[in-house]
């Protein structure tokens, strides 16, 4: 039987990390609430109401994988995000997509970024108990 320890500096470390990428994400939903369709607007009004004990619970993380998969919709009904592209010489410029897409993309990515720390939490927790 193979066994191992979280830390618990690490799990403290892992939360605290996902609790800033949340802050960045509330931040950027706010930005781009406008640009989203009345029900994904609803599914992330509710995601952000979520309090911090139930934050690293597995049921109100797969709510945030369906609202993730939700923004993505959006981005491409708002007609895509801008795409990062390099000159020859490394000067950054972007391709298609528009402002609204942006807009949405940018609060995706700190979604994503905030489960990605989140489930973490999450797991570690649930081995704890078990």
């Amino acid at each position: 039987m193979i066994t191992f320890e979280v830390c618990e500096t690490d799990l403290y470390a892992i939360a605290a990390k996902a609790l800033r990428a949340r802050r960045l994400f509330h931040t950027a939903a706010l930005v781009a609430r406008a640009d989203l369709p009345f029900a994904t607007r609803s599914m992330l009004d509710r995601h952000l109401e979520t309090g911090p004990d139930a934050l690293y619970s597995a049921p109100v993380l797969a709510v945030g994988d369906e609202l993730l998969a939700c923004l993505h919709d959006a981005i491409e009904q708002a007609g895509g995000a801008p795409v990062l592209c390099h000159t020859e010489d490394g000067e950054p410029y972007t391709v298609g997509g528009t402002e609204d897409g942006a807009r949405i993309d940018a609060a995706a990515a700190r979604l994503a970024a905030f489960l990605t720390l989140a489930w973490q939490v999450c797991d570690a927790l649930a081995a704890e108990a078990a």
